[in-house]
């Protein structure tokens, strides 16, 4: 056989069906997306109609500082506490970034948490996210439930839309679309960046495979697009899961020879040319797309190493972190350990749940029988590229599973893959993120089988039934014996029995009913699609709630008083009155912060404020709270230090009893009291912008920690320089900066004073007058995106105190200007722009190749 002109033959006729005018993959697509779509409003119809807000903002109304209650007061239930990070951080970061980009301002820095954080380089604030980018243009409330919804019609599409390039029948795509949609990974964070990394996977496949069938430039624009918006989605490690997943996904497709069934068996011209032209197309492709999105990932990366993430990574083996194995039994239904309103069972349960429904598995389950069955009875060789390479035969997603699930839950020997690098720094835990498409996709080629198959006759369904029976026995059995030894048998056997058993049972009875033939393909398909949506369904259906508009961050006389403030003059919250992000919201600057990407020295310096936040935390959930920064009796000499001026505590409480202060009148004075909640007031607290009273240069950064660990009231004003090597000069300090309290200004020099014109989020402006050489220090996190210059002539920051900004000024006045500007934007907003036209570029000549050519006699030609 000719494989050389076979291969022209396709690849013109694909060409022939686009000049013709036809491109049946579009309405099949607005076909396959009429289910998803209505899935998406039938779940959250109250959110898409205006009736609610999407979001589980009755968790704030519940807080006590935020909703006006007491503390001591018992909080209300809420419908999934679950999703505290929701309300706690992924919202209050979309509020800010819409409101600095309807401001005219890029939200590089965010003054209101911490001492000040980087807030575009975190990554999860997901500024440039396509789908945030069109929230920023809707009705806020209305907008989440409209992205959220859109993001999870496309999440099913494009499952649709892979089962379909993979050779599969309409019923079967469509199944395999329900199953993804409302599987647990991706109803779990649904409202996370994670979930929206998910989302792309299908459409990156999709894309991939199609590239290698019709080697058409347009499915190369398409595969760099997906790509792009996969590493703008927010999440680093659901990207890189993702794209290890199509990267295993296109080499298997290009060695298998995915071109039209073409397997490449030698080194003909046909067979080089194909492997050398797509895998050249698949690396631009993904070259294009890390490009468009490096406006985003320069910045990130400009932070990773210096921030806590780097830390905790380095320094755990945090690629041995495995899910939990009673959590495997998640797979047989998600709700066994309870429903969110009232769970009690693994703290980590959004990430844990990989339920793709009782259904899903039992073809799943079919489909490895079946594959088996019909290699031994038809003797082909197991061991070949057709059948283990190939994404559209079972054996690939039979291996992918394997490794996936061996990753996850630490199963030798695959597990030792999590060794290899980007996964040795990775919670592999997540992979189950992977696994949940495999099996679907392996239940979708179960389910297509079933629709053609033959019937058996009925000693083989008697033995089949059999061996059913016997299967679902041994499987409650063994549960029963692996909840005696590790769990409460009482709680979760019933919830499944109750539920997904009799799924079991039905989705095994429409099975035997299509082998005996009492069944037709048809009727079969709609009943198991059916079923799949009645069980999915049921067990997402309270899982993301739309809360009452009145809900969303409301607003009291204390909560009030605390806005007012303003950004320069910062407040800790102490215990657990509210989360640390949450107030954000408000624009209240809160020290508290979470956020994986901060910098290393905030949370060396929150150690040295708050000691008893690290060593003690709250028994229920240490690790929760310690990371969303709970303050436990915060050092009042450590706040005034770095202008920490108002504390909120219980009104119970005196924060002047928590630390020692001898010979000076107590730290903290009452100012406001509401509902059981006490402002105090630091009266120590230096302020935003001042001159240091007294300099101490330190060696380095441990010496600075040290010096300050030892600080007492008295010392409070010493301001201390970390020194740097004199190579580095500018960096070196000068020797003839003279701190305020120990050398007046010459005679006949103006008085010395220090005032703050302009504060915006990145911007900042100080008008100063010096009698001689002075150090400013400012209260704003140290970065090193941070840019000084005096009178517009650019000037050194020196790292103050450890974690904040000092400016050297010399005699006289002068105007300060402080800009947030990270080389590392720029870079890669000129990156972004350069691959955008080049990708603009590539649509064009993509479009361009597929137009008629004209024939003489004025009509289009399609051949």
């Amino acid at each position: 056989m000719n494989y050389e002109n076979d291969y022209q033959f396709n690849i013109q006729n694909s060409k022939l069906i686009i000049r013709s005018g036809r491109v049946p993959w579009i309405g099949e697509a607005a076909r396959l997306a009429i289910l998803p779509a209505l899935i998406s409003f039938v779940m959250l119809w109250p959110a898409l109609l205006g009736l609610g807000v999407l979001a589980p903002t009755d968790i704030v109304a519940a807080d006590p500082l935020i909703g006006g209650r007491s503390p001591s007061a018992s909080r209300p239930p809420v419908q999934n506490p679950l999703l505290g990070d929701v309300v706690d951080v992924f919202i209050p970061w979309k509020l800010y970034a819409r409101s600095e980009i309807w401001q005219g301002r890029f939200p590089l820095w965010n003054p209101y948490n911490g001492l000040g954080s980087h807030f575009h380089a975190s990554l999860q604030s997901q500024v440039l996210s396509p789908f945030n980018l069109l929230w920023m243009i809707l009705p806020p409330l209305w907008g989440l439930g409209v992205i959220t919804a859109l993001k999870w019609m496309l999440c099913g599409l494009g499952m649709a839309l892979l089962l379909r390039v993979l050779k599969l029948g309409m019923l079967p795509s469509v199944f395999g679309s329900v199953a993804l949609q409302l599987s647990g990974p991706v109803l779990g964070w649904l409202q996370w960046p994670i979930a929206e990394g998910l989302a792309w996977v299908p459409w990156m496949l999709w894309a991939a495979l199609k590239w290698l069938d019709t080697f058409q430039l347009r499915w190369l624009a398409a595969l760099s697009a997906f790509v792009a918006a996969e590493l703008l989605a927010g999440h680093i490690e659901t990207s890189f899961h993702s794209l290890a997943f199509l990267a295993v996904f296109s080499l298997a497709g290009l060695i298998s020879g995915s071109n039209y069934e073409l397997r490449i068996t030698n080194y003909e011209l046909w067979g080089r040319r194909y492997l050398i032209r797509g895998l050249a197309g698949l690396v631009a492709a993904g070259l294009l797309g890390l490009g468009i999105s490096a406006a985003q990932l320069l910045p990130f990366l400009d932070i990773l190493t210096s921030s806590q993430q780097w830390v905790v990574r380095a320094g755990a083996q945090v690629q041995h972190i495995s899910m939990p194995t009673p959590t495997a039994l998640m797979w047989l239904t998600p709700n066994g350990f309870g429903w969110p309103d009232a769970y009690r069972g693994p703290s980590n349960w959004v990430e844990a749940n990989p339920y793709v429904g009782a259904v899903t598995l039992l073809l799943a389950a079919w489909t490895l029988a079946s594959t088996i069955l019909s290699v031994v009875t038809s003797r082909k060789r197991l061991l070949t590229g057709k059948t283990m390479l190939s994404p559209r035969k079972p054996f690939f997603w039979i291996a992918l599973l394997a490794v996936s699930v061996s990753m996850a839950y630490g199963i030798p020997p695959l597990s030792f893959l999590r060794e290899l690098p980007g996964f040795n720094t990775s919670f592999n835990s997540r992979l189950i993120s992977v696994a949940g498409p495999c099996v679907i996709v392996f239940a979708a080629m179960g389910l297509d089988r079933l629709l053609f198959a033959r019937t058996l006759p009925r000693g083989w369904a008697i033995v089949l039934i059999m061996l059913g029976a016997i299967g679902l026995l041994l499987g409650v059995g063994g549960m029963q014996i692996w909840f005696i030894s590790s769990l409460d048998v009482g709680r979760y056997i019933p919830a499944w029995i109750a539920w997904a058993g009799v799924l079991f049972c039905l989705g095994a009875v429409l099975i035997f009913a299509r082998l005996l033939g009492w069944l037709r393909p048809t009727a079969f398909g709609v009943l198991v699609l059916g079923l799949l949506l009645l069980d999915m369904m049921r067990a997402g259906w309270n899982f993301n709630p739309t809360s009452p508009r009145e809900t969303f961050y409301p607003i009291n006389d204390l909560t009030r008083f605390l806005v007012e403030r303003g950004p320069e003059e910062r407040i800790a919250i102490v215990g657990k009155s509210a989360e640390s992000n949450t107030l954000l919201a408000l624009k209240v600057p809160d020290y508290r912060i979470y956020d994986p990407m901060v910098s290393s020295r905030y949370v060396a310096h929150a150690r040295l404020l708050t000691p008893e936040t690290f060593r003690t935390g709250f028994r229920e959930q240490d690790a929760h709270y310690t990371a969303h920064m709970v303050l436990i009796r915060p050092s009042a000499v450590q706040m005034a230090v770095v202008g920490i001026r108002w504390l909120v505590a219980d009104a119970s409480e005196d924060p002047n009893s928590w630390q020692p202060l001898p010979d000076a009148p107590p730290a903290f004075k009452p100012a406001f009291e509401q509902n059981g909640f006490r402002v105090w007031e630091n009266i120590y607290a230096m302020p935003y912008a001042y001159f240091a009273p007294k300099i101490y240069v330190s060696p380095d950064e441990a010496a600075v920690r040290e010096r300050m660990r030892a600080f007492t009231m008295d010392s409070r004003d010493e301001v201390q320089v970390e020194a740097e090597a004199p190579e580095m000069s500018p960096g070196a300090f000068p020797g003839n900066v003279r701190p305020l309290g120990s050398s007046p200004p010459a005679p006949g020099e103006p008085g010395e004073n220090v005032h703050i014109v302009r504060r915006l989020p990145r911007e900042i402006e100080i008008k100063i007058s010096a009698g001689l050489t002075r150090l400013v220090v400012i209260n704003e996190a140290w970065e090193k995106g941070w840019r000084a210059a005096i009178d517009g002539s650019p000037t050194h920051i020196y790292k103050a105190n450890y974690v904040v900004q000092g400016v050297v000024v010399p005699t006289g006045k002068h105007t300060i200007t402080l800009i947030y500007d990270p080389p590392a934007f720029r870079w890669g907003i000129g990156i972004s722009l350069t691959a955008l036209v080049g990708w603009l570029g590539l649509v064009y000549f993509s479009v361009k190749g597929q137009r008629p050519k004209p024939l003489p006699g004025g009509r289009a030609d399609a051949s």
